[in-house]
Order: C-alpha cells, then sequence, then structure tokens
C-alpha cells in the first residue's frame, strides 16, 4: 500500500515531445506545465525525470520554475565525439542553464553501450568529476535489459538504474536482478510503466501492428474486467506493489490525469497480477522495435 506520492518521480518526455503511442495531445502547454508542477510539488513528488533529447523539455521545465524540485536528467548517446570531457561538461551546463537549477540531482546515461567501449573509462571518470565538483548527486544508467547491463554494473559503481517496468515487461523484477541491485546499494526506478500508453488503450484503439499478440492482450482485458478495475488502476497498481522499485517514473499530459495518478496511488494494491500476463518478445516490450 502506497500512503503518499512519494515513490513518484514526474516524467517530462511530454514537456518537449509529442510523446506515446496514446497521446492524442500533442507537447503539453507551458502554462499546463505550471499547473502539473505546482500540484505534483503540492502532492509530494519532489523528483522530476527529463533528458537533453526530450525536445524542449528541459527549457519548459525551467520556464516553469524548478526551484522545489530534484531533478534528474540524461546525456544522448555519445556518437563521434572527439573530446568526451568537453562534451559532457558542455552538455551538463546547458542543461544547468535551462533548467534553471545550481545543479542536478541525478544524471544518468541514455545508452550504456558508451561503457563497454574504450571510452567508458573516461567517461566514468569525468561524471564521478562532476558529482566531486557538486554539479551532480547521483550518478546512474538507463537499460533496456537486465542481462547486458551486468558487464556494466560490474564494472562501475552507480547510484540508480532506470529499467522499463509494467504488466508486460517484468524482467527488472527478477530475483537474480532485484539482490543484485541491493547488494551494490543501486536504486531501481522503473519507467514505461504504461508501456508508451498501449496498455492504457482499449482494444478498438490497438494498432493492428499488435494483433499478432492478441492472446496476450485478452488475457489482459479479461483480468481487469474480472477485478473490475480501470487499466491505468492495473498498470500503477502493478508497480506500486513493487517493493524491491524505489521509484515509479510517470508522465502526463495534463493536470487532470495527474490527479487521477495520484488519487490512485494512495488506493491499497494487489500484487498477484497473473504470470501469464507478460512478455519477453522483444517485438512487443521494447516501443524502438515498434515498425
Amino acid at each position: 500500500m502506497i500512503k503518499t506520492s512519494s515513490k513518484i518521480i514526474l516524467g517530462t518526455a511530454q514537456f518537449g515531445l509529442d510523446y506515446g503511442i496514446s497521446n492524442n495531445d500533442g507537447q503539453v502547454a507551458l502554462n499546463e506545465i505550471k499547473k502539473v508542477l505546482d500540484f505534483a510539488y503540492s502532492s509530494n513528488i519532489r523528483t522530476l525525470d527529463t533528458a537533453i533529447s526530450y525536445g524542449e523539455s528541459e527549457k519548459n521545465i525551467g520556464l516553469a520554475s524548478t526551484s522545489n524540485f530534484n531533478i534528474i536528467s540524461k546525456i544522448p548517446k555519445l556518437d563521434n565525439i572527439k573530446n568526451i570531457d568537453e562534451f559532457i561538461r558542455k552538455q551538463i551546463n546547458n542543461s544547468i542553464q535551462k533548467l534553471k537549477v545550481e545543479s542536478l540531482y541525478g544524471l544518468l546515461f541514455h545508452d550504456i553501450s558508451i561503457f563497454k567501449s574504450k571510452y567508458g573509462q573516461e567517461a566514468y571518470k569525468i561524471i564521478c568529476q562532476l558529482r566531486d565538483e557538486g554539479l551532480i548527486r547521483k550518478i546512474g544508467i538507463s537499460i533496456y535489459d537486465t542481462e547486458s547491463s551486468y558487464e556494466v554494473l560490474d564494472k562501475y559503481d552507480f547510484d540508480i538504474v532506470q529499467a522499463p517496468l509494467n504488466i508486460f515487461d517484468r524482467r527488472i523484477l527478477s530475483q537474480e536482478f532485484t539482490e543484485y541491485a541491493n547488494q551494490k546499494n543501486i536504486e531501481i526506478h522503473a519507467r514505461s510503466i504504461f508501456l508508451q500508453g498501449l496498455l492504457l488503450m482499449n482494444s478498438t484503439k490497438r494498432p493492428k501492428f499488435f494483433e499478432k499478440w492478441n492472446h496476450l492482450f485478452t488475457e489482459y482485458d479479461n483480468y481487469i474486467k474480472e477485478k473490475r478495475i480501470s487499466r491505468l488502476e492495473a498498470c500503477i497498481g502493478f508497480v506500486c506493489a513493487r517493493k524491491e522499485v524505489s521509484k515509479i517514473i510517470i508522465g502526463v499530459q495534463n493536470l487532470n490525469q495527474l490527479k487521477e495518478i495520484i488519487n490512485i496511488s494512495k488506493s491499497n494494491f494487489r500484487s498477484n497480477f497473473p504470470e501469464q500476463i507478460q512478455s519477453f518478445d522483444q517485438k512487443l516490450i521494447n516501443p524502438s522495435n515498434w515498425r
């Protein structure tokens, strides 16, 4: 059971991009962002999740006032960078200026492949220096699966791992990974809890691309009907019941959505979602494969 919204991190991809398969409203307007942030703070949400690659998100967050929030941002993929130190420092300074803050609560790398390359040690040394200088407090990585992340997590010490978690995709809940994270004092931050909105769509709205998984969606739809809950209640209830997860990243398109999510987050949750309502098919659980 969750009594407050303290476990929630407000995701801000929609503040700078037309984000999500179920997003019919487009990018959130600045005046709506201000309302969302004000209500989030009054509801005990203290952390925002953004990224350099989220379009105008950092700029709009700064314009809407961020003095009361801890902010986590993310470095984009490092391709063909001649001077990594200069690039990373420039990106962080730009983010801090746009966000109008003195430092970042967290800095994550969107793509962990840098730490599997010959530049990994240099990149890690730089972010540790930034932490020592007080420009960032915690460092981490964003991952898409657990198996490919062990190589990096074994070699480097991170404070945060951000990973997908939803009713269909439960890989980070494996006993092996959660025990590993606990031993290394790594916070697990769950993202994509709605699978970019796919899990919130009713059967008549889902694109034809997903018909090949109709058996899974049928199980999901039947469970919701049986329990007499909404899709939103199912998705939030599933992640909020996970004690293994430190924080949950939830994005919204407007104030009303945030109010609804917070109301649901204060309810009691059942954690026994059927095992058959999940998938390991990368074509389904990884949105980058939706073609």
